[in-house]
C-alpha cells in the first residue's frame, strides 16, 4: 500500500474509533490534500471498507 494511503487509513482508523466514521473533509485533511491516482484511491476505499470505516457528509 502506498504511504500516503497507509497514512491516511491509520488515521481514519484513529478518528473512526473515536466517532464511529469519519467525513470527506477530514479524510482529505489526513491525506494532507495529496492529488491520488486512481491506484491510491481504490487502496483507500478497499482499505477503509476491510476496516468498516465508513465516510459520511461535511454537513
Amino acid at each position: 500500500m502506498d504511504d500516503v494511503v497507509r497514512r491516511a487509513v491509520e488515521g481514519a482508523a484513529i478518528l473512526a474509533a473515536r466517532q464511529g466514521n469519519i467525513s470527506f473533509r477530514e479524510l482529505n485533511e489526513l491525506l494532507g490534500h495529496a492529488l491520488l491516482t486512481a491506484g491510491q484511491i481504490e487502496q483507500l476505499l478497499a482499505a477503509l471498507s476491510a476496516r468498516h470505516i465508513h465516510l459520511v457528509d461535511d454537513d
